[in-house]
């Protein structure tokens, strides 16, 4: 029976990171540099040999927004 056991991660879904254990949680894997839309790409290996992929895409924005203004209840001095 196969069972994936083992995974590896890319930023361009050319260069990949070495096979690893298959594990419920990856504690990090770093994205291309700067802000914009990135992808994830990840292969995984079952134990005949057998691979498949997947990938996620991730929005980078590192901008805090701003705001110029903002109104409550049509300008009251308060409110609950």
């Amino acid at each position: 029976v196969a069972q994936v056991t083992e995974m590896r991660f890319s930023n361009d879904d050319v260069t990949y990171s070495p096979f690893e254990p298959l594990s419920a949680m990856r504690m990090a894997w770093a994205l291309a540099s700067g802000e914009g839309t990135r992808t994830v790409y990840v292969e995984v290996r079952d134990n005949l040999g057998s691979t498949a992929k997947t990938n996620a895409t991730i929005v980078v924005d590192a901008t805090p927004p701003t705001i110029s203004s903002f109104t409550v209840n049509a300008g009251a001095a308060a409110t609950n």
